[in-house]
């Protein structure tokens, strides 16, 4: 357990610091990290006082982490506001597959 907790601050503490660098997959598994430790605290019961105390330092540093987050997040969706724009700008210049009529040019 112990380790499992000084692994997830370790990791806490390099993406508050430097997640203005790191990809969201570099997040994606610090949260699956979180979840796994609150899982073993979970199915170990209560924690110690020294194991407490590490849980702050970890809760400390979520403000930055949620910051870095929310920035990723905001990317995100920026991108896809774009994408849609190219897609309704290259829709609006296509023109339609289908036709209004046929002629038939009949020679005798």
């Amino acid at each position: 357990m112990d380790n499992l907790l000084q692994q997830v601050l370790s990791e806490t503490e390099f993406l508050s610091n430097n997640g203005q660098t790191e990809h969201y997959e570099r997040f994606e598994a610090l949260v699956e990290l979180r979840q796994s430790l609150v899982d073993r605290i979970a199915a170990e019961g209560p924690l110690s006082a020294g194991q407490k105390m590490l849980v702050q330092a970890i809760m400390g540093h979520d403000h930055a982490i949620m910051a870095h987050m929310d920035r990723l997040k905001n990317e995100a969706a920026e991108g896809l506001i774009r994408l849609q724009g190219y897609q309704r700008q290259r829709n609006g210049y296509s023109q339609p597959a289908y036709y209004d009529g046929f002629m038939f040019d009949k020679r005798n």
